[in-house]
């Protein structure tokens, strides 16, 4: 339109409005064989920009990063994520500590995509924006100021978010852009900040389809479709063709004044209302079916006055007091120690001691410090931990929404179930062979024998290990045990075996000592021997020998069921363990009236098994499961202080099961294997006659341990609605995960 408009002639200028009713239905997007872009819904174009030519986009395969802007203004910070295509998928999720908004974008994306490190953002809701390649997605991960509400929408190539509330009022509008393609055309220009697209409201246009997890956008256009065409026109006349077409009462006040140039197609009336509002620094304000519109400075100082008047009627309103009683959670007031870590830690008797109502302490407390922040400055809270009662004292408002924010927060929990088998198995085999002989062999003339000689008289071999008590034989070579002689000796079949038989000469009472003492560790009931023994008639050659054996062999096996059932994403702690006391060799004296007594210390030390589980309920029927266990065996005192030590097994892992499903950890075992071998040296190695001259001892012992855990939720104790998806709690284990659905931090 060129020339000098009258805008004097009001039905002139309605006559330039287009307006869709009917028959003005939206366009079908052409067929990719005619190569024509599809016309772009609620634009906004300066006359001098070219549009950007769409067949580019219709080729582009891989999903690549295009742009992104921050926008602020009217109390919202807007995200515009410009992508080559419209994403596969569209999914986001919210990540504490710290508190992060996380958008993932299904699709092909190209392996030489770049990774955007920004720094630093300058907006009160959002202090830096990364986007990284990860598993054929991009991941855009928002760095937020605090849990706020925020909205995500998926308008084909182009990702919005949107965080905070939309207060209406605010100072000029603020962009940043963070990234833009180095390419040309009008969309590279409008993320860059160029002319070819105004972005200085963070109203998102009406999507075509809402995301999975995202709640609907806050504002919903469903006005009738109009097209306008305008240069130059004058604001005032613009507003009255609007409310024509609306059929809204709108009245304008003396500080609104301006001229547009706009051109708008096929947008609802409502939406091009916002439109025009927002480029000439103007908004509104409705009261009941009529419209006020006036510049934002004059409607933000109404709203501060109308702030302050409100703060001096609270100022003035008489406190009251409520008491909110909390059912599901513990509130105590106080300070909670941190929650136990690792629980298998074998140093003291506290192994899982005040776990069962840690977690409930620590949220309970949680509460009493939000109801603080949406007090007002006089309110006060206090807690009676007795009755777990919330005591609040504050103006009727601060009240109600303490009572609202205890509604919310304090409902039940969703309860797990842990049932667990816990089998100590363990095998042992013992094998002890050994042997002991002995021999004698003497000349004398007791013996009717003689070497013919003065000296020596007389020879005696045997052998040298007597063992025992028993003394070795003389032989008659010490005085008094001559020919003749008076002999004693008792037969003893201990450590050696008497010699000699009753009637014959010699000495039949004398022990034979052996030659190879390799003896099995036999005894009374335990083991078996067998004796033999040789003897001449002159009692002048003797031979002994004793056979020992032992074998064990046994099967060990000890079974515990123990069951816990504890809240979601709380730990729970089974433990079977045993209190070991160690003497302690103090050189301290007691005195007492019977004289001075040596003290007596002790140290404790604890082992068995250990075993920790957190659970955590998906919304689909899973459990995600965070397990250590940790067994402990203690050993023999070992010299020289004799002080007894341990053996410590621990096994960690994190496993995802469907509800009910059993888990079965084994591989926490213990093989031990000994074998010994005593005798003489070099005859115990000689085949088949070395079995005369040594002891074999062979002893295995093999411990295993076997873990069997069946998680179940508990019906009735809790809604698991709300809660993320068995796929969102295995992406996200190593990080605690808040709920999708609700778009809502939560503490």
């Amino acid at each position: 339109m060129s020339g000098r408009r009258s805008w004097g002639g009001y039905g002139l200028a309605l006559g330039l409005v287009f307006i869709t009713a009917g028959c003005g239905q939206r366009p079908k997007p052409p067929t990719p064989e005619s190569g024509a872009a599809p016309p772009t819904e609620g634009r906004v174009e300066a006359t001098e920009a070219a549009p950007a030519p769409a067949a580019v986009e219709a080729q582009e395969q891989n999903l690549r990063l295009k742009g992104i802007k921050l926008v602020e203004d009217q109390g919202q910070t807007g995200i515009f994520i410009k992508l080559s295509r419209m994403p596969d998928k569209v999914e986001n999720f919210t990540l504490t500590k710290p508190d992060r908004l996380v958008i993932d974008l299904h699709g092909p994306v190209p392996a030489d995509a770049q990774p955007l490190e920004r720094a630093a953002v300058d907006d009160p809701r959002v202090s830096r924006v990364r986007v990284a390649r990860q598993d054929g997605r991009l991941r855009v991960t928002v760095d937020v100021k605090g849990r706020t509400p925020y909205t995500v929408n998926d308008l084909k190539t182009m990702v919005v978010a949107f965080l905070g509330e939309r207060s209406g009022a605010g100072g000029p509008a603020k962009s940043q852009v963070l990234y833009a393609e180095a390419e040309g055309g009008a969309e590279a220009a409008a993320m860059a900040g160029g002319p070819a697209m105004e972005m200085a409201s963070v109203e998102p246009p009406t999507p075509e389809r809402a995301t999975e997890t995202g709640r609907p956008v806050a504002r919903v256009y469903t006005g009738q479709k109009i097209s306008l065409d305008f240069k130059d026109a004058d604001i005032l006349n613009v507003l009255r063709i609007l409310s024509e077409v609306g059929g809204e009462n709108i009245i304008a006040t003396d500080d609104v004044k301006g001229r547009i140039t706009v051109r708008l197609v096929d947008v609802p009336w409502d939406q091009a209302l916002d439109i025009v509002l927002q480029a000439n620094r103007l908004d509104s304000v409705k009261v009941g079916n009529v419209r006020r519109v006036s510049t934002v400075t004059r409607l933000k100082e109404e709203r501060e006055a109308q702030l302050a008047a409100e703060q001096a009627a609270r100022e003035l309103e008489p406190l009251k007091t409520a008491y909110i009683h909390v059912n599901y959670l513990k509130v105590t007031g106080k300070e909670v120690l941190p929650q136990l870590q690792g629980g298998g830690t074998f140093g003291s008797q506290e192994v899982c001691r005040n776990q069962a109502t840690q977690g409930q302490t620590d949220q309970g407390d949680k509460i009493v410090d939000q109801i603080k922040d949406v007090l007002s400055e006089r309110g006060k809270v206090r807690v009676d931990a007795r009755s777990n009662t919330i005591v609040v004292r504050d103006i009727q408002g601060g009240i109600d929404a303490a009572r609202d924010l205890v509604a919310k927060l304090d409902v039940p929990t969703p309860q797990v179930l842990i049932e667990s088998n816990i089998v100590e198995a363990t095998d042992t085999f013992t094998r002890d062979l050994g042997i002991q002989w002995g021999y004698q062999y003497a000349v004398g003339p007791q013996f009717g024998t003689s070497t013919g000689k003065e000296f020596p008289a007389s020879i005696g071999i045997g052998g040298g290990t007597g063992g025992g008590s028993v003394d070795p034989p003389n032989f008659g070579l010490v005085p008094g045990t001559g020919p003749g002689a008076p002999v004693s000796g008792v037969f003893n079949a201990g450590p050696a075996i008497a010699a000699g038989v009753p009637g014959g000469t010699g000495i039949p009472g004398a022990v034979i000592p052996f030659i190879a003492d390799f003896p099995a560790s036999v005894s009374t009931g335990a083991g078996s021997s067998f004796d033999l023994a040789l003897g001449s008639i002159d009692g002048s050659k003797a031979l002994d020998a004793r056979i020992t054996a032992l074998e064990r062999e046994g099967q060990a096996k000890v079974i515990s069921r123990p069951k816990v059932t504890t809240a979601n994403n709380q730990n729970a702690c089974i433990a079977s363990v045993v209190i070991n006391r160690v003497r302690l060799p103090s050189a301290g004296t007691i005195i007492g009236a019977g004289g001075g007594a040596q003290a007596v210390a002790f140290q404790e030390f604890t082992t068995g098994i250990v075993l920790q589980v957190v659970p955590q309920v998906s919304n689909d029927g899973f459990v995600l499961l965070q397990l250590k266990v940790v067994s402990s065996t203690p050993l023999p005192p070992q010299p020289p202080d004799n002080i007894p030590g341990s053996i410590d097994r621990e096994a960690s892992t994190t496993v995802l099961i469907k509800a009910g499903e059993t888990l079965v950890l084994g591989g926490v075992f213990r093989d031990n294997s000994t074998d010994n071998e005593t005798g003489i040296p070099w005859f115990r190695s000689i085949p088949g006659l070395g079995w005369l001259f040594k002891r074999m001892f062979r002893d295995n012992v093999r411990e295993e341990l076997l873990v069997f855990l069946t998680p179940r939720v508990v019906q009735g104790t809790g809604s698991t609605i709300g809660l993320p998806p068995a796929k969102q709690l295995w992406e996200h284990r190593a990080e605690p995960v808040e709920p999708g659905p609700t778009q809502q931090w939560k503490k």
